[in-house]
């Protein structure tokens, strides 16, 4: 399930919105953007599929098979998107941001791949070791530093804030990279005083993203308040609960201890991590159906064609379908800190979840068939 919600749903989106973001923040293009989505993704998502049958069947076969198709997508991904960032001439800071997160995700993988043999009984064993460094780069490297990456666009543009401090800009997304290097060796070393040190450091890079953020929201100079920065806000409030969570779990008992550790994951994921994918998914969808139906009309307007009356972005996705996305997360989430308390809620947090899922596909397809619509 974790795998199938990373790889299969954070990580598709994240693809497809860094093809997206590079011509706006480094000024380049990706070279046939059309076949770089097609094979990414006809490779990536049965890797998914077969990773995670792979876990539900423990098949040998079924591991090495997954291990091979992501990392053939990872491999084919990374470089086509690493050759136009190596191109750009841009000074925008969420070029670094951008290129440290590949870094991260080529080393996600290639751990990835090793667990997923060494679960198929072709490699060595590494756990939990392996696991958990595995799950530092995936979580804090490949995902935490692309959102940095991201924020520092899309946080002042659409929500007409300050931009993030320079100092920020340059010193979170490296600093989050080499002090994964650093925890990774010392982990590997077995060096407990280093490995609190570099947690320290860890923690407070990331609650400094989150409240740097929340105060540029202060600043906002957009009066109208809107879905898009509830949900960035909730994002930052669950990334400090999070570093609550996983340091109380350092003074509790070993009862306790491995649970609040795994509420803090389940917090980062489902609460931070999707906040933030959830917000601008709305956001570049509805942009995109908007920007396609006026390029539509150019070229209508060439042929001669009749013009197709183009819907704003708010009637795309009306901005109560938003908000309802972002009340139905917000509650979902209250239901997966209670599974934690009161087990017996797990049914409850269940449906929650489905209900949340299943409200966000509904809304997807209705932006696709405004567009369908349009053309017809």
């Amino acid at each position: 399930m974790t795998h199938g919600l990373v790889l299969g749903f954070f990580a598709s989106i994240m693809f497809g919105a860094l093809q997206q973001i590079l011509p706006v923040v480094a000024g380049v293009s990706v070279a046939n953007p059309k076949r770089l989505s097609l094979l990414t993704f006809c490779l990536w998502v049965p890797g998914v599929l077969l990773l995670m049958l792979a876990f539900l069947q423990f098949n040998p076969l079924l591991f090495a098979a997954s291990a091979t198709l992501l990392s053939i997508a990872m491999a084919y991904f990374v470089s086509v998107v690493g050759r136009a960032l190596l191109g750009s001439e841009s000074t925008s800071h969420s070029v670094p941001g951008m290129s440290f997160a590949l870094v991260s995700l080529i080393i996600t993988v290639l751990l990835g791949g090793y667990l997923a043999l060494g679960l198929g009984a072709w490699l060595p064993a590494w756990r939990p070791l392996g696991t958990n460094i595995h799950m530092s780069w995936g979580l804090l490297g490949w995902i935490l530093i692309l959102i940095f990456g991201i924020a520092w666009q899309v946080v002042p543009m659409f929500q007409i804030t300050p931009a993030y401090p320079k100092w920020i800009r340059q010193l979170l997304p490296g600093g989050v990279l080499l002090l994964l290097l650093v925890r990774s060796m010392v982990s590997i070393m077995a060096w407990p005083q280093l490995a609190l040190i570099t947690d320290v450091l860890l923690t407070l890079l990331l609650a400094t993203f989150a409240l740097q953020t929340i105060f540029l929201q202060r600043r906002s100079l957009r009066k109208i308040k809107d879905a898009h920065r509830s949900f960035w806000r909730l994002s930052c409030i669950n990334f400090l609960l999070v570093l609550l969570i996983w340091w109380l779990s350092q003074l509790a008992g070993p009862a306790w201890r491995e649970k609040l550790q795994l509420l803090a994951v389940c917090l980062f994921l489902l609460g931070g991590v999707l906040a933030i994918v959830v917000g601008m998914l709305y956001k570049i969808v509805a942009f995109l159906v908007w920007l396609n139906l006026n390029h539509e009309n150019k070229r209508r307007m060439t042929n001669k064609q009749p013009m197709i009356d183009v819907p704003n972005m708010r009637k795309i996705l009306p901005e109560k379908k938003i908000k309802r996305q972002f009340v139905t997360l917000l509650v979902a989430d209250l239901g997966l800190i209670m599974v934690f308390f009161v087990p017996s809620l797990a049914p409850v947090a269940g449906i929650l979840w489905l209900a949340f899922f299943a409200l966000l596909l509904l809304d997807l397809l209705r932006a696709r068939r405004v567009y369908y619509r349009c053309i017809a």
